[in-house]
């Protein structure tokens, strides 16, 4: 698994690297809602955040940054799966295209669950402490479920429609642990990091607050980059060992490395 974790974090650096404009689409999202924050007074204080974290021109500027993490899974899966993956990243394949639109509906579905569920369940009157367990049970089924699609996802933004949705969850079946262990080795640190830096802006001066939101923009844009570098890995993974190809074989797309991406990579 270290080994697994070492090529999520490689990728990632490289895709930064060979891709700047593209990585700096969630960048100037998260700039974007880091600059409504401090016009709501979010970094005030700690009572001031709380009362408006749920503002509407914060939840907004974060529903775009959202957008962009999500096409980050696209461009970042193309350039991972080819040889000139830099060139390929944003490459307009129309069957990718269409694949990875349900991949957009599925995550923007998950996300107004999110945003607008406990809203509708306190509408019908329920208590909230039901409420709370009710997200902390949602939360908890999508993140297995993230990780149960992660061959679909990736097949998707690769256009092969072989990899459905429930063959996904078939080839990930037997080996969900150890995804779930990269999963969380990858995403942990980088989640941490990026609260420690939002609450740890909280009450600073301006000298200071502006660049601990610099560092943060920089570190949720890599973050985006590394969770679809480990969904790619652990789709591989799986690919490998059911011998199946995460490229369509009909796929005529310059710079694939061979059609086959296992063979490229090989399981972590």
């Amino acid at each position: 698994m270290i080994a697994a974790w070492k090529d999520v974090f490689r990728g990632s650096w490289r895709y930064m690297l060979a891709c700047p404009l593209l990585f700096a689409i969630p960048l100037a999202a998260e700039i974007a809602q880091h600059l409504a924050e401090i016009h709501i007074g979010m970094y005030a204080s700690l009572a001031q955040a709380k009362a408006v974290e749920s503002d509407p021109l914060r939840m907004g500027f974060g529903v775009l940054k959202v957008l962009s993490l999500l096409l980050t899974g696209y461009w970042m899966t193309r350039f991972l799966a080819f040889a000139d993956g830099a060139r390929q990243a944003a490459h307009w394949d129309g069957r990718a295209v269409r694949l990875y639109a349900g991949v957009l509906v599925w995550s923007l579905g998950w996300m107004a669950v999110d945003l607008w569920g406990g809203g509708v369940l306190r509408a019908l009157g329920i208590a909230e402490r039901p409420i709370l367990w009710t997200g902390i049970a949602v939360f908890a089924a999508s993140f297995v479920l993230e990780t149960y699609l992660s061959v679909w996802k990736t097949g998707a933004a690769l256009g092969n429609p072989a990899l459905g949705f429930v063959r996904s969850i078939r080839m990930i079946h037997g080996q969900f642990w150890w995804s779930l262990g990269l999963t969380l080795l990858v995403v942990v640190p980088l989640m941490v990091a990026h609260y420690a830096l939002g609450l740890g802006a909280i009450g600073r001066r301006a000298a200071l607050l502006w660049p601990m939101l610099a560092l943060d923009a920089l570190e949720v844009s890599f973050l985006g980059a590394a969770m679809v570098a480990g969904q790619f890995v652990i789709a591989r993974r799986a690919a490998a060992r059911a011998g199946v190809p995460l490229l369509p074989r009909s796929a005529a797309l310059p710079g694939a490395a061979d059609g086959n991406i296992v063979a490229a990579g090989g399981p972590a």
